[in-house]
């Protein structure tokens, strides 16, 4: 096995964990709505930064296909992660997990 490959897999795995604890932490303070929309506009706004900078994003065209794409995966991500977020605040992390 390659080290580089290791290595990735092994600090994905780390940060992932890190994620769920510091996400049941998190939600232990604030509303699952609140952390939702906070988690996804970190993560939103260097997607579009970057897009910008590269010039990716410009040459878009905004057919119906390409809508419907980008509309399934701002709801299906935001969505999907506040009902996560929502039942890991219901629940105990280790039954949520699996």
């Amino acid at each position: 096995m390659e080290l580089l490959a290791l290595t990735l897999v092994l600090g994905a795995t780390l940060c992932w964990g890190a994620a769920q604890v510091l996400g049941k932490i998190a939600l232990r303070k604030i509303d699952s709505l609140l952390f939702n929309w906070i988690r996804f506009t970190i993560a939103i706004l260097p997607i579009i930064l970057g897009a910008t900078i590269v010039g990716e994003l410009g040459g878009i065209g905004l057919n119906s296909a390409t809508l419907v794409a980008i509309a399934s995966g701002v709801f299906g991500w935001f969505l999907a992660t506040y009902l996560f977020f929502y039942s890991m605040k219901r629940e105990a992390a280790h039954r949520m997990m699996p």
